[in-house]
């Protein structure tokens, strides 16, 4: 029965493909609904997003095939991928449209409607083969799904108090082990470094792959227009209009309304396109276009020309998830001679990190520049979402363009205006984390609760906590800093508290717990010491594991009601 089911589907699949054997073919795919795997029908726009995709594509003479919800199994998203396959002309083009959940464990793959918690899915490899089985003259695969947890499975490292208008949700399903693990941070440790390449589609597959976000990030969905529909392909259906349009074009409009809808929300997402056919015509490979002789900022922002062996961003350690305040260590492996700026982009705003005042940002090849230098540390100063990217321009006159255009505000268009390189590529490597507002490496204080007692409190450990604190900000005042101290002197910590000055709190906060142990006798004084503490503090910690888990402990003891011991329930 099952394969006479299959041939059946087979069959009408190809009898409707061909009554339109002069048509270019698309086949479009919306799942929200997965059975038996309830625990993933948690989507509501895939459907949405689908029907939208499908009346783009006609009016641009696509015949459209569909697949929603139940129809969406894995075994009838292969069936319609062979059926086009068979009926195809070589003059005719392709698109593979997909909605739904994405995961990365077992392993990372689409979900189809009939997936399990264990396979049954759709890999990129196994869709690419079916895929490149279609020879059309252009082959367009375009998918709304998450491929990585690293960013969804936290939802923006967890917890941020930070308002949603658009009611986002992430397109990722991650198992009830993980699941149920709470509130519990970086337990997914997903890796951040060269996660923004698409050198594996690029490489000779003559396929254009465009997807939602990087495989470090989610794939957002939420209402928009007064529907609920993923973030990219909303984004997409508002830019694309026909396919006369580049790819550049469509790419650079679909990510600025992305940053503009999730501005201020904590959340991060960047597409990525497959940069061999960027100066296509969208739907239409193997048409190029001829790049406009100028670019602004934000082309320059949403440019990827990835090269790892010319230009490589690495962290350490190699994580999506940052608690505000984690020390971090920041390596840029250099392949070419060349000038190199860092830039970084937090709720909409893009700032310079390197080259500083002074510096010329000239480098070469072997020679990496490296971060925090001597005597410093490098972490997050702010809650949410960052990406992180570096460029190398061929000549200092291309770089001191880009850093002028940031010093003046960054992200007008009309800030930069630079000629377009048609010889030596601006090569670029980025990071996109997670910056959350917990203890690092344990669990979410009562921030504003804690600080008040620390700042206004009478008890020996307030006071004690709180020289720790003020101390470390004139330290960095000292060395180029001043902007905490004079945060620090202007903030009454009475008053209903800022989201900046929780940021800076938590991440000095944060620093102490790493650096040396918070413990005096005389500035816990009063303090009712826990048995594990008081063995913590006998054994005097030497690891940074240890002293992070021992300084938890200490403020656990002092402040029993705004930070939970490692382990509890609440």
């Amino acid at each position: 029965m099952a394969r006479r089911t299959a041939r059946a589907l087979l069959a009408s699949l190809a009898l409707g493909i061909a009554a339109f054997a002069q048509a270019d073919q698309a086949i479009v795919v919306g799942v929200q609904e997965y059975k038996p795997l309830l625990s993933a029908s948690t989507l509501g726009g895939c459907v949405n997003d689908a029907k939208a995709i499908q009346a783009a594509l006609e009016r641009n003479h696509f015949h459209v095939t569909t697949l929603f919800n139940e129809q969406g199994t894995r075994q009838g998203i292969l069936d319609a991928i062979k059926a086009v396959a068979a009926m195809i002309k070589p003059s005719e083009r392709f698109v593979f449209y997909f909605a739904g959940h994405g995961r990365n464990s077992p392993h990372e793959a689409l979900m189809p409607s009939d997936a399990t918690s264990v396979g049954n899915d759709l890999t990129t490899a196994e869709l690419n083969v079916a895929i490149s089985a279609i020879h059309a003259k252009s082959r367009t695969v375009i998918l709304d799904a998450c491929f990585s947890g690293g960013m969804a499975a936290g939802e923006m490292a967890r917890g941020l108090d930070v308002g949603d208008q658009y009611d986002i949700s992430s397109r990722y399903w991650e198992p009830e082990e993980v699941r149920s693990k709470g509130f519990e941070f970086g337990v997914h440790n997903n890796k951040a470094n060269n996660q923004d390449s698409t050198a594996q589609y690029d490489a000779g597959t003559g396929i254009c792959y465009y997807t939602a976000c990087s495989a470090s990030e989610p794939a957002l969905e939420g209402n928009f227009g007064g529907e609920r529909h993923g973030l990219f392909t909303y984004a997409l259906i508002n830019s694309f209009k026909d396919d006369s349009q580049s790819w550049l074009d469509i790419h650079n409009e679909v990510k600025d309304k992305i940053h503009a809808k999730l501005q201020n929300t904590s959340r991060e997402q960047n597409p990525m396109i497959s940069q061999n056919f960027i100066n296509s015509h969208a739907l239409d490979n193997d048409k190029p276009v001829p790049p406009k002789p100028t670019k602004d900022l934000m082309d320059v922002w949403n440019e990827s020309h990835v090269d790892t062996a010319k230009l490589s961003l690495q962290f350490q350690p190699n994580d999506v998830n940052f608690e505000a305040g984690r020390f971090l260590a920041l390596k840029v492996d250099i392949g070419a001679e060349g000038y190199l700026v860092i830039l970084t982009e937090t709720n909409g705003k893009i700032s310079k990190f390197y080259p500083s005042s002074g510096q010329t940002g000239h480098v070469t090849a072997g020679n990496p520049v490296e971060w925090p230098s001597r005597g410093s540390n490098l972490y997050f100063d702010e809650f949410g979402a960052c990406q992180i990217k570096a460029y190398l321009f061929p000549t200092a006159e291309r770089a001191q363009q880009v850093i002028d255009a940031v010093g003046q505000g960054g992200n007008g268009a009309e800030a930069l205006v630079i000629p377009r390189n048609n010889g030596v590529p601006d090569y670029t490597s980025a990071v996109t984390v997670a910056i959350g507002d917990c203890l690092v490496g344990g669990l979410r204080p009562k921030l504003p609760e804690l600080l008040k007692h620390i700042a206004t409190g009478e008890r020996p450990v307030d006071q004690h906590i709180w020289g720790l604190l003020t101390h470390k900000m004139d330290y960095e005042a000292d060395h180029g800093q001043p902007k905490y101290r004079d945060w620090f002197s202007n903030t009454d910590m009475n008053a209903p508290l800022a989201l900046q000055t929780k940021e800076y709190a938590l991440a000095h906060l944060n620093a102490l717990i790493q650096e040396h142990n918070i413990y005096s006798e005389a500035g816990f004084t009063g303090v009712n010491l826990s048995s594990e503490t008081k063995a913590l503090l006998a054994k005097n910690p030497t690891t940074r594991e240890d002293l992070m888990k021992l300084n938890r402990m200490l403020l656990a003891d002092a402040y029993p009601d705004e930070v939970h011991r490692d382990g509890a329930d609440k």
